[in-house]
C-alpha cells in the first residue's frame, strides 16, 4: 500500500537508479559514500533534536520562567516620573510648554 504522504514515510523516499554494468569505479564508491553519509546524518539528526529537547528546551524555559514575573508580584522601582511644578502665574500656565 503505497503511501504519499510524507508524514507517514520515516526514511528517505529518493530512490537511484542502478548504475550501467560498465560504470567506473569511483561511481560505486560515491554511491557507496552517500548511503553511509545519509546514514550519519539520520543518526547526528536525531542524536542532535534529541538532546536539544532533553537539555535545552528544559534549561531554557527553566531560565524564562526564573526571568518572568507576569503577575507583577515581585518588588521594583516605580515606574512614573515625578510631575513638574505648578505654573506660580496664570500666563504660564497657557503657555502649556
Amino acid at each position: 500500500m503505497p503511501t504519499s504522504s510524507p508524514a507517514v514515510q520515516l526514511g528517505s523516499t529518493r530512490r537511484e537508479a542502478p548504475l550501467p554494468p560498465g560504470a567506473p569505479f569511483y561511481k560505486h564508491l560515491w554511491r557507496g559514500w552517500q548511503r553511509i553519509a545519509r546514514a550519519f546524518g539520520n543518526l547526528l539528526s536525531r542524536i542532535v533534536t534529541s538532546f536539544v529537547y532533553v537539555v535545552v528546551v528544559p534549561l531554557f524555559s527553566l531560565g524564562a520562567k526564573g526571568a518572568s514575573d507576569p503577575l507583577a508580584l515581585r518588588p521594583h522601582p516605580p515606574c512614573w516620573s515625578p510631575l513638574p511644578p505648578v505654573p506660580p502665574g496664570l500666563d504660564e500656565a497657557r503657555r502649556g510648554f
